[in-house]
């Protein structure tokens, strides 16, 4: 579900992609993965139909958390959250 505030940002409320709990969070900032409809898999995992379109879920502070320490122990560079993103939090 999305609103739009009186400044017009869009606020949407819904679960996150990875642990499927519900928060606020403005869609044009939550980080993010795409996923695959077809298989429910991010783009990144498994195989894909040719030609195959992806959609954009949103992902909770909690999971992103988790996702970034293991993102830290591999290396890898981390998922920034910018200001904002989440609007369940103060």
């Amino acid at each position: 579900m999305s609103v739009f505030d009186s400044e017009g940002v869009e606020v949407c409320f819904g679960p996150c992609w990875s642990c499927r709990r519900a928060f606020t969070f403005d869609a044009e900032l939550v980080p993010s993965i795409p996923i695959d409809p077809m298989t429910n898999t991010p783009a990144d995992v498994g195989e894909h139909a040719p030609g195959a379109s992806f959609v954009r879920q949103p992902i909770c502070r909690d999971c992103v958390g988790r996702a970034n320490a293991n993102r830290a122990s591999a290396g890898r560079p981390l998922i920034d959250v910018l200001p904002n993103a989440y609007l369940d939090e103060p």
